[in-house]
């Protein structure tokens, strides 16, 4: 990543009052220096120049999105698409919503609440290219022209629609969407993935996605943390489980990881196939 990159994104974040450095950076698993950040512009600047080997797309997406391409700022590749809509006092809670359901193999995209032209341009592509549509709908959710042009575009795209709402009732179209009434979001992305795996229309990307995320396991952590989360499906078939298997022959963070050595891989393979 180059210096001037480096700077500009440490600006953006320095600009943003409203948010909490140090689970912004932890919503994007980056590394965090607390001694450096709180150094403010120059220590964020540094911090991100010393971990520049980490994955940042996601990051510049959010704060520099000129800055890589379209593709890029959407979608991670492969991966089962939710447009998460939102508002600016929702932002803390839609990144740590993103990291979450990363967990499950999905790929969210956190609407833009700034309304220039580069913003509304990725928000519509977004809207087009999206397979669900996930509402975090507080009280004044239903008050914003954006959030009711994106619900409405929604509705008529025929999306599969999520409200995420604590307490209190749906106002309008949202009264008659798929409800997930929790503040936490670990299980608001556990409840979502739950729902749109148990629907056969949605299943096979869902499994999909899941299986990718595991095969590109990068560390012996990360191997134990997807094998965590594939436990969470239950629609197995033989050629899910094949492809698993293939992933622990061929990928050595998984086949020398701790699941593999203690069996627990295996016995989790063959009680699959029992079901079968």
């Amino acid at each position: 990543m180059t210096k001037n990159i480096a700077e500009k994104m440490a600006k953006r974040i320095c600009k943003s009052n409203d948010i909490d450095i140090f689970s912004f950076f932890k919503a994007f698993n980056i590394p965090i220096n607390k001694n450096l950040l709180a150094k403010g512009k120059v220590g964020i600047t540094t911090h991100i120049n010393s971990v520049e080997n980490f994955k940042f797309t996601s990051l510049k997406a959010s704060l520099y999105p000129e800055e890589i391409s379209r593709k890029q700022v959407l979608w991670d590749n492969g991966y089962y698409e939710v447009y998460i809509s939102n508002l600016s006092n929702d932002f803390v809670r839609a990144i740590s919503l993103k990291k979450n359901l990363r967990n499950y193999g999905i790929s969210a995209y956190i609407s833009r609440v700034n309304s220039s032209f580069e913003n509304s341009e990725n928000n519509l592509e977004a809207l087009m290219t999206c397979k669900s549509f996930l509402a975090l709908n507080n009280k004044d959710y239903h008050r914003s022209y954006k959030t009711s042009q994106e619900i409405g575009f929604a509705i008529g795209k025929g999306l599969e629609i999520f409200s995420i709402k604590k307490k209190g009732k749906n106002i309008g179209f949202l009264d008659k969407t798929i409800k997930i009434k929790s503040s936490n979001t670990e299980k608001i992305a556990e409840n979502l993935f739950q729902n749109l795996v148990g629907n056969l229309k949605f299943r096979d990307d869902l499994i999909d996605s899941l299986i990718i995320k595991f095969e590109k396991s990068s560390s012996f952590q990360t191997a134990r943390n997807n094998f965590t989360f594939l436990q969470k499906n239950k629609y197995w078939q033989k050629s899910h489980l094949d492809r698993l298997l293939k992933a622990s022959k061929q990928n050595g963070q998984i086949g020398s990881c701790t699941i593999c050595l203690n069996g627990d891989f295996q016995r989790f393979i063959d009680s699959q196939i029992e079901l079968l």
